[in-house]
């Protein structure tokens, strides 16, 4: 099945060693310590679905959830992975660009272990790491608004490339596969004895050209927001302009200078300003000029 998925790859062979390699860290409950998810990426009908199935396969159905990136965001869903050893998606949705995309912050310290704060409804706060092997899949880029490399490294993109044709789809595909449990676990161990001896997982060349490209592509304009900006403003108490708004100018120069730190090719002016109202920014003159309903946070290299 694997040969077939990945067959005309420069990288089949690497591909193929990523997953097993992941598979035997997410069997033994260590991803954690490679900092690592899984991205399946290409079209319908190309074996996404298929690997999902039998990844599941492999773990109780009790230690199993679902949450996606935009419900990882939320107040209570966090605390759902308390007891989670797999959270799969089968199909990531896009960030649409008005909702905000999808913040990676809690995303990040999930896939890392690190401490997370977990809430219950009408219940209590408490303080948890993680110990869940994340998997996803999808027909488009990771929807993630984070510019930069730290959320990349803490994804390897499995690239299903080969679509396959309904007449020539086996329906018992799936049973066969799980009829072969033992073997297939067999090979990840094998892998897990590889692994051990490795500081990282391997990212294939495939996973590292896509993730470029897919950065390449993110909104600067949606990641400065979301890394130097307070939320917007939607409605501005009476008699306090001045403390929910900023200088227009300050505005456009702050995240030029943002881009310079991060690296990142700045838009102009008017192509800034077109993205930043689609997200809900207002620009109104004041007394005291033109402002919008942002704030900065306070940012010594950057204010």
């Amino acid at each position: 099945f694997l040969e077939d998925s990945f067959a005309g790859a420069d990288d089949k062979e690497e591909i193929i060693e990523c997953l097993y390699r992941w598979l035997a860290a997410a069997v033994l409950g260590i991803t954690y310590k490679y900092k690592r998810s899984l991205y399946c990426f290409g079209p319908t009908d190309s074996g996404k679905s298929v690997l999902l199935d039998v990844i599941a396969s492999l773990f109780p159905q009790d230690a199993q959830t679902s949450l996606t990136f935009e419900m990882l965001n939320d107040r209570f869903s966090p605390a759902r992975l308390v007891n989670s050893r797999l959270n799969i998606v089968r199909e990531v949705k896009k960030a649409h660009l008005k909702a905000g995309g999808f913040d990676s912050e809690t995303f990040k310290t999930a896939v890392s272990g690190e401490p997370l704060e977990g809430e219950i409804k009408h219940g209590a706060h408490f303080t948890f790491s993680p110990r869940v092997a994340f998997v996803s899949a999808a027909n488009g880029a990771i929807p993630l608004t984070n510019e930069g490399a730290a959320v990349y490294n803490r994804i390897s993109v499995i690239h299903f490339r080969n679509q396959v044709a309904k007449e020539d789809q086996d329906i018992y595909l799936i049973d066969k596969l799980k009829a072969e449990t033992s073997g297939i676990l067999n090979k990840i161990m094998n892998a897990g004895v590889r692994l051990l001896n490795e500081k990282y997982l391997m990212d294939p060349p495939s996973s590292q050209e896509l993730k470029k490209k897919w950065s390449s592509q993110l909104s600067s304009t949606l990641a400065w927001l979301n890394q130097v900006a307070n939320p917007i403003h939607k409605k501005i108490p009476q008699g306090q302009l001045k403390q929910h708004t900023t200088p227009t100018a300050n505005i456009y120069s702050n995240y030029k200078r943002w881009c310079t730190v991060e690296g990142v090719k700045a838009k102009g002016k008017q192509a800034f300003w077109n993205e930043l109202e689609a997200l809900g920014a207002v620009r109104r003159k004041t007394n005291s000029g033109d402002r919008a309903n942002i704030t900065l946070r306070k940012s010594p290299q950057l204010l």
